[in-house]
């Protein structure tokens, strides 16, 4: 009786394809995340009032959707894609 000899199984790893840039990327977005989760804790504690809280919100809101509506009027003004 002969033994047949057993193929050896190749070692599977991961393909490196992600590189600095993407672990740079993924720390900075894990702070602003963080950052983004704690602030209206903040806020919220900072004012009396529910009412108030949520007129923070809106107002902030608004200012956040002027300054969409600039930034695109701007965009408008160059005719070429890539301005």
């Amino acid at each position: 009786m002969t033994a047949t000899p057993v193929a050896a199984t190749p070692v599977r790893r991961l393909e490196r394809s992600l590189g600095v840039g993407f672990g740079v990327a993924v720390g900075v977005g894990s702070m602003i995340g963080a950052g983004i989760l704690r602030s209206p804790a903040e806020v919220a504690r900072h004012l009396p009032d529910a009412w108030l809280f949520l007129g923070a919100w809106l107002l902030g809101g608004a200012w956040a959707l002027l300054g969409a509506n600039a930034i695109a009027e701007l965009a408008t003004m160059v005719p070429r894609s890539g301005g």
